[in-house]
């Protein structure tokens, strides 16, 4: 199993990427897309304080299911607010 601090570190680089392309994304959009695009933003840093919160006070009991349900939820909610990104810079 890696180090909390590594997976912090990977959510964090993850993270910043979705938002950098929202942000470069967001310059080329009128002001009420932009509007939409910053709160797409501001979920991926809600996104991201809550998985990095989840892995600091690890469950007891299951530690590797923990772990796989947090990854599974890290990725699929990142997808998501990626699609709706692209959608909406489309």
């Amino acid at each position: 199993m890696a180090s909390r601090k590594y997976l912090k570190k990977e959510i964090k680089y993850l993270s910043d990427c979705i938002i950098g392309y929202g942000i470069v994304a967001s310059a080329q959009l009128t002001d009420e897309k932009r509007q939409e695009m910053n709160n797409l933003i501001l979920e991926t840093f809600s996104l991201r304080d809550e998985m990095i919160r989840r892995i600091s006070y690890t469950e007891p009991g299951s530690v590797k299911l923990f772990y796989k349900k947090l990854k599974e939820e890290l990725n699929n909610g990142l997808k998501d607010l990626f699609k709706k990104m692209q959608d909406l810079s489309n």
